[in-house]
């Protein structure tokens, strides 16, 4: 008969760490490492160039009418952060070792922005959620205006802070690049609420060609990413993967106009077609085909790969959104 299991919780925190191949994929992030480009933890500051503002009025026409003002930045960049948990040892009823298990924990790293608040009407004093959220490390979302920390994200996982003051994600985000909507709703003395939701680009930084789960990093069409330092934006009908980087044996002089360094390889999905991008600018070094050499197989496939590689060389150093496409 099977021995009942019971468990014993080991007080120490395991790294999660995936390794593919010979390549392991790390993230060095503090959670405290947090704001848009340098900003700091919950700070309570004015909003910078370029936000945005949605303002919405509460529908109860029989009183005076509550409005919920928001402001934020159009994007935001961030990592992928890092997914934390604890090993248990698990016993069995003799006291035997069994084996050791891992529960997640939290995921931290993801970096933060300000959203800020303004309310008028209604009764105070008034609580706030933004992003699913009632507070961040500088406290509770209350009162007629303040500002708030949300999470680069651009999907709902719940947020928490723990008992030392970080704050964290109860869940793996999955982050990818792409329009977040901020939600927030308010709710005065009187229990009145009113909502208000503002749109932020989320820009993953991608400084590997593996993803944090050992897969090929993946640029989605339309979507625009910060790779190795460079904003891009894959082109709007096909994805792109990141094929490698490769580094040049470089002759003692080079010719007036070469250049020789390390170049990173860009591949369109489902076409074997790609385009090597210099490191240090992410300018144009060469196109290649996986099939025969040249590339596109044939006139009307030449032309295409061609316009695709063309639309992804121009969109390096691009804001999303600056060149009409998404956002």
């Amino acid at each position: 008969m099977t021995a009942k299991l019971s468990r014993i919780r080991l007080r120490y925190l395991a790294l999660f760490v995936v390794v593919a191949g010979a390549a392991a994929v790390t993230t060095v992030c503090s959670a405290q490492e947090i704001g848009v480009e340098g900003e700091g933890a919950g700070a309570r500051t004015e909003s910078s160039e370029g936000e945005q503002v949605r303002s919405q009025p509460d529908q109860d026409q029989a009183a005076e009418p509550m409005t919920l003002t928001l402001t934020g930045p159009s994007h935001c960049q961030t990592k992928r952060g890092q997914s934390y948990g604890i090993d248990e040892a698990v016993y069995d009823n003799d006291g035997n070792y069994v084996r050791h298990e891992r529960k997640f924990t939290a995921h931290r790293g993801v970096k933060e922005f300000p959203i800020s608040w303004t309310v008028s009407g209604g009764t105070a004093p008034y609580t706030l959620a933004i992003d699913g959220a009632s507070e961040d490390r500088a406290g509770k979302f209350t009162g007629a205006s303040g500002q708030g920390m949300v999470f680069c994200t651009n999907t709902t996982v719940e947020s928490f802070v723990d008992y030392a003051g970080n704050r964290g994600l109860r869940a793996d985000p999955l982050l990818d690049s792409g329009i977040k909507t901020v939600r927030a709703v308010v709710t005065d003395a009187n229990g009145r609420t009113t909502e208000a939701s503002i749109e932020v680009y989320v820009i993953l930084r991608v400084d590997g060609t593996l993803d944090a789960y050992g897969n090929d990093q993946v640029l989605r069409r339309g979507q625009t990413y910060r790779v190795a330092g460079h904003l891009i934006t894959a082109p709007a009908t096909h994805d792109i993967y990141i094929a490698g980087t490769a580094e040049r044996e470089c002759p003692e002089s080079l010719a007036q106009g070469e250049r020789c360094e390390e170049e990173w390889g860009f591949g369109i999905v489902g076409l074997d077609a790609g385009v090597n991008l210099y490191r240090s600018d992410f300018a144009e070094a060469n196109r290649w085909s996986e099939s025969d050499g040249a590339v596109g197989a044939d006139d009307s496939s030449a032309a295409l790969v061609d316009s695709l590689l063309d639309e992804l060389v121009d969109s390096v150093g691009v804001q999303p959104g600056s060149n009409g496409g998404t956002p």
